[in-house]
């Protein structure tokens, strides 16, 4: 059915045409000010291209002589309907609406007048005669709402028009004694600012997550080619522990309080991990007598082996990685502590597991993955201790995963490592720059803006010092450790039957004389090409230039015996590469993933990073973006994509019955090829 609703300022005519003559739908443009209603020229409501071109027809086209001047007047556009309304056409068992039983009565059709769960269908039906106002509100029982704004719409009828589509409409004329019905309305959510102006994102129904899988290039010539490997899944989630979340109730305040309850919240998190069932899970903030009465029995009825490590002092938390054992074997456990004096003052923790693949599902040349699961300091404003303890972490990672001279293959000195957990950085970030980059210059930089954190906006602008990590720790900037560094250099010396004469380079000594080296290997190089190193643990040329240049990462001969100290610039050997891209795919990029959310923001802190061969990384608007990757054994194939900060906050924010966090699960599948 199409039906046409024309405002006068004493009578509301409701027009019905059969559908081969004229279509009329809602009509909200024509402002009634006085006794002739003319349309607005901005157009009215369209639902499609083809109602436009009709639109600009009518207004071409001479009007027939034959149609009454109303109907000239009148501008037509046309309801769409969803397939699932489209479904619901002609049912005759359906009871009759209080409208449509109105619309029966006032004005009669010829075939009746149906109406949908959600709206009217395209049945066609005949006007006879005019319904005044009164008449309509009486006997349609207040199916029409009455807006402050002099809007008018038919909220039964249109329910899937938003409130900002609507145009304004007179209703001075309408009788005040007309009750009518409150219709619920979508509140908008404030968007940052990089998302003005953007389209909103649909919402999808209550308790429907509207998340769907991503697949790389790689990952879709595999559905198609099925390439030999090991396929797993990484689950990387913080799971707020539940003394933290009664610790900090204030953040939780809009949140449903059965949602808060952990009966609830152990329930709905056993759910979810059930439905990915992935193989290797890294949590963050899980609290230790939940660990032992829940997390653990019950992981381990669904085949998990899990590691659990207590952040240290008198927290309630820390970190567990658990693993299926039928896919992989426990090697190596290394807990990192961050607490070390000095700078590094804070009670987080990170655990680093060898997992080996087991042989009935590997054969491949790859002996052990390192999984790396850490959950880092919040405070916004404590940069500068974020950054030590990424430094002791790359140097943690930096031993465990190299490979040493007798087991290497391939000429890869680095097993293949996931680093997942809770950065409290975000994306683009100082922080977040060096782990994706492989290289950042700290001095000189502000501690608060390191992270990228909103609250880190304000407070005391405290600049790092080209010594700002204490030389005791042991740790280069390279993110190695000394010792590790000359047990190495030991080591290929013997096998090349050299001795190592080429003293250690430290700037924080000066007892080395570095004129006969190299300019790209010095401590503090004026020169803009630095000294990095690939996965193969050779050095790699990278151009660090200004914004807008790319990185490019290129190979020469190896050499592990100079390193510096205090040199007001960091590196990394170990490529990472994120497994997100930070915006969501099905939003055409425009929207931003979001990670967490509570009352005070929303924001992305938790990430996946892997390491690859070779990659390209360039910086634009302040932005970095790598591309041009060469991954290793390690092969990403598809990730479990985001949602935006609109459509959490249409879930009721979190937590909520749907997400039993304060924060949503990251998941990855890679392939572990032979």
């Amino acid at each position: 059915m199409y039906i046409g609703i024309r405002c006068h300022p004493k009578v509301l005519g409701i027009y019905v045409a059969q559908q081969h003559t004229r279509k009329f739908v809602l009509n909200m443009s024509d402002a009634a000010k006085d006794e002739n209603v003319y349309p607005e020229k901005s157009g009215s409501i369209s639902s499609s291209h083809e109602n436009l071109s009709r639109e600009k027809c009518c207004r071409k086209k001479k009007p027939s002589r034959k149609a009454s001047p109303r109907k000239r007047r009148h501008i037509a556009t046309e309801l769409t309907m969803s397939p699932e309304e489209a479904s619901l056409v002609h049912k005759q068992d359906k009871p009759k609406s209080p409208l449509k039983a109105a619309l029966s009565e006032r004005v009669g059709t010829s075939t009746g007048v149906t109406e949908s769960a959600m709206g009217l269908n395209n049945a066609p039906c005949f006007v006879r005669t005019r319904i005044s106002i009164p008449q309509l509100f009486s006997s349609a029982g207040g199916q029409f709402q009455m807006f402050h704004n002099q809007c008018i719409t038919a909220s039964k009828l249109t329910p899937q028009l938003a409130s900002h589509q609507m145009r304004e409409y007179s209703t001075h004329s309408l009788p005040q004694a007309v009750a009518v019905s409150q219709v619920p309305q979508i509140q908008d959510v404030p968007r940052t600012d990089p998302e003005k102006g953007l389209a909103e994102p649909a919402i999808a129904g209550q308790g429907k997550l509207p998340r769907e899988w991503e697949y790389t290039q790689f990952g879709q010539e595999h559905q198609r080619c099925r390439y030999a490997g090991l396929e797993f899944s990484v689950m990387s989630y913080n799971v707020l522990a539940q003394r933290l979340l009664e610790d900090h109730g204030y953040l939780y305040q809009g949140a449903e309080a059965q949602a808060l309850q952990w009966k609830y919240r152990r329930e709905r998190l056993l759910e979810e991990i059930t439905s990915h069932s992935p193989d290797v899970m890294c949590l963050q903030e899980v609290q230790e007598d939940h660990y032992q009465d829940f997390f653990k029995p019950q992981l381990e009825n669904l085949g998990y082996r899990g590691v659990y490590m207590k952040r240290t002092g008198d927290k309630c938390d820390g970190c567990a990685t658990f693993y299926k054992q039928d896919r992989f074997s426990l090697g190596n456990t290394t807990p990192v502590e961050y607490c070390r004096g000095g700078l590094l003052d804070r009670d987080n923790i990170a655990l680093i597991l060898e997992l080996v693949p087991r042989t009935n599902v590997y054969q491949g040349r790859v002996g052990k993955l390192c999984v790396a699961n850490t959950h880092l300091l919040f405070n916004p404003r404590r940069g500068d201790v974020k950054l030590g303890q990424l430094m002791v972490l790359m140097a943690e990672l930096d031993k465990c995963a190299f490979n040493s001279s007798s087991d290497r293959t391939s000429r890869v000195s680095y097993s293949p490592v996931l680093l997942c957990g809770d950065f409290n950085s975000e994306p683009h970030s100082d922080l977040y720059k060096f782990i994706a980059r492989g290289y950042l210059q700290y001095q000189g930089l502000i501690a608060r803006f390191l992270s990228g954190q909103k609250d880190g906006r304000y407070g005391r602008d405290v600049r790092l010092k080209q010594d700002f990590f204490c030389p005791s720790f042991g740790i280069t900037d390279q993110c190695q450790y000394r010792n590790v560094i000359d047990t190495r250099a030991s080591e290929m010396a013997s096998l090349t039957g050299k001795k190592d004469s080429s003293p250690s380079l430290s700037s924080s000594t000066g007892e080395s004389d570095p004129s006969h080296l190299p300019d790209n290997i010095r401590p503090a190089p004026s020169a803009p090409t630095e000294v990095l190193q690939d996965i193969r643990g050779r050095p790699s040329g990278v151009h660090l230039s200004p914004m807008g240049n790319s990185y490019g990462f290129s190979s020469s001969p190896s050499d592990f015996s100079y390193f510096s100290m205090g040199s007001g610039q960091l590196w990394h050997r170990l490529n990472f590469v994120s497994s997100y891209h930070h915006t969501i795919a099905r939003l055409n990029h425009q929207w931003n993933e979001v990670t967490t959310q509570h009352s005070a923001g929303s924001c992305t802190v938790d990430f996946i990073f892997y390491n690859v061969l070779h990659k390209e990384v360039k910086t634009r608007n302040n932005k970095i973006y790598t591309r041009h990757i060469n991954e290793g054994p390690l092969k990403l194939l598809r990730r479990y994509g985001l949602m935006s900060q609109r459509e959490i906050s249409s879930l009721g924010g979190l937590p909520n019955p749907s997400c039993p966090s304060d924060h949503v699960p990251l998941i990855s599948t890679f392939l572990l090829t032979k």
